[in-house]
């Protein structure tokens, strides 16, 4: 008997796009071979839905992804710190 197959975040993250930008669940499923509800918690997850099974990466990932572009923009002479 296979072991639980385990995924990386930056997958999971991938997949959750995906659907958001609305490719079929039941398409993604039967290509990948990972059960629908699973897609829909990484989903779910990526859109900020309150779920028990949200994992505290995909959360991780969500602030990272929205305080990134901003602190790529900011550079050490704009900072006022003058450095």
């Amino acid at each position: 008997m296979a072991g639980a197959r385990v995924f990386r975040v930056e997958f999971r993250i991938a997949l959750a796009r995906r659907i958001m930008n609305g490719e079929s669940v039941s398409a993604l499923s039967n290509e990948l071979k990972i059960k629908r509800s699973v897609l829909y918690r990484w989903r779910d997850a990526g859109m900020g839905r309150n779920s028990a099974s949200n994992t505290l990466a995909l959360r991780a990932w969500r602030l990272r992804s929205f305080c990134a572009p901003v602190a790529a923009q900011a550079s050490p002479q704009e900072d006022g710190r003058g450095v």
